[in-house]
């Protein structure tokens, strides 16, 4: 399953500590300000979707995220799981006030020709062929996001059902929080604007011509200048039972995340200021402890995981190397996690499926993101060498039971998972050149 996945850090400052994905959701001041995504766009929202159905198996490899490790060091311990909340409910709609100068046509005609050109310059490509936009004010944004989430989910409630009873063994997603409920609100009153590459569709929330408008646009603008050049629409990795899906997906944000970036530093204060309380405006009422802390953790990886992965390999090689992993992408977490050891890539071990004592529900890889998450490590600390593993999922009466044999420096990550496991519940075995970890829920 594959897991991403975070936001991008779209501002002069880091965001503030985003919890364990075992841990409890943090207060509302610690979160990550909207301005750095903790809102998803659309288009990675779908991949979340997936992710999230792949993230109890291959990462068992969205989410989303959209997301993952912990930014305020970690405690020595794993917190238990959060109890299961209800779906939020109310009038979480995400409204803000309606603009008093709401855009024209020729107006957004003008505004995307001049910030094609700040993605041209900042990307060092040129757009093929123009892009259409279609703005939309508040409610009818959420109304559009809603159905779409509605019409894509139809397929794929039974993948995200399993990839809830995966996490659920883990002690990462509470008993009895419907993920197809939970995901439906947060993706659609936190979604921004989207690209979608399948049909080179472009929509954006927003009808005035605001700083959150421009960051928004530049975002998914280099999202439509990368599918150009590098055709961004692949479902064949998705269907890959390894983190091949995340490791597009947090390329593809980082990408974006990163000439987001340069762009928002190139603001005023006082625009930056005004984006921010925009953003923030969106989410006005929701109250995100209603949401599993992995889903969060997840659109972490995704955006700001990615991000910094993009700006290092930009950093070291220049567009040219963003360029040359569009063209050959990283397949796994670990890639992402430690972008100073791109492009040499180790090769990954096939570890064969554990025996699993029941029917298998699922069979995937799951990852170095969710050892790491696992292991309470922070953003700074290393995750024991990770050489590959494969994980599968069976049912056991009324438990859901998670088996992961894992290869790499067993003695490290025998070490690293022990807290999470004792707080689990969870057995740690090792076999030979493996770590056997099963759990069930």
């Amino acid at each position: 399953m594959e897991m991403p996945p975070g936001p991008p850090v779209s501002g002069p400052s880091s965001p503030p500590p985003v919890a364990d994905p075992g841990s409890p959701p943090p207060p509302d001041d610690q979160l990550p300000p909207a301005s750095d995504r903790l809102l998803a766009d659309e288009a990675a929202n779908r991949r979340l979707v997936a992710t999230v159905a792949a993230l109890a198996l291959v990462a068992v490899a969205l989410m989303i995220g959209f997301f993952l490790v912990t930014r305020d060091g970690g405690d020595e311990t794993v917190a238990p799981a959060p109890e299961a909340q209800p779906p939020v409910t109310g009038p979480v709609d995400g409204s803000v006030e309606p603009p008093a100068d709401p855009i024209d046509q020729a107006e957004l005609d003008a505004l995307l020709t001049e910030l094609q050109g700040v993605v041209e310059d900042e990307r060092g490509l040129e757009f093929q062929e123009p892009v259409e936009v279609e703005l939309l004010d508040d409610e009818a944004y959420l109304e559009r996001s809603r159905q779409e989430f509605d019409e894509d989910i139809a397929e794929d409630r039974e993948d995200l059902e399993n990839s809830a009873a995966a996490l659920g063994a883990l002690g990462l997603w509470p008993e009895g929080v419907d993920p197809v409920d939970v995901l439906g609100q947060y993706l659609s009153v936190g979604s921004l604007g989207y690209y979608d590459p399948e049909t080179g569709e472009m929509v954006v929330r927003g009808a005035a011509d605001t700083p959150n408008l421009r960051i928004t646009l530049v975002h998914e603008l280099t999202h439509a200048l990368d599918d150009q050049h590098f055709e961004l629409d692949r479902p064949e990795l998705d269907d890959r039972p390894d983190e091949a899906g995340l490791g597009f997906s947090a390329l593809v944000e980082g990408s974006a995340s990163r000439v987001e970036a340069a762009y928002t530093d190139s603001l005023t204060d006082e625009e930056r200021a005004d984006a921010e309380a925009e953003q923030q405006g969106y989410i006005e009422g929701l109250d995100l402890t209603a949401f599993p802390p992995i889903l969060l953790a997840q659109q972490q990886f995704v955006y700001q995981t990615g991000g910094a992965f993009v700006e290092a390999i930009h950093e070291a090689g220049g567009n040219a190397a963003v360029d040359e992993a569009m063209e050959d992408p990283p397949t796994t977490s670990e890639q992402i996690l430690e972008p100073d050891a791109w492009p040499e890539r180790e090769a990954v071990i096939e570890v064969e499926a554990p025996e699993a004592d029941g029917e298998v529900v699922e069979e995937a890889v799951a990852g170095q993101f969710l050892i790491h998450a696992l292991a309470g490590l922070s953003e700074d600390e290393a995750t024991p060498e990770w050489d590959g593993d494969n994980t599968v999922l069976w049912r056991d009466g009324d438990q859901d039971c998670l088996r992961m044999a894992i290869a790499g420096d067993v003695e490290a990550l025998e070490t690293g998972l022990t807290p999470w496991a004792e707080q689990a519940g969870a057995e740690l075995e090792v076999d030979g050149d493996l770590l056997v970890v099963t759990s069930c829920r």
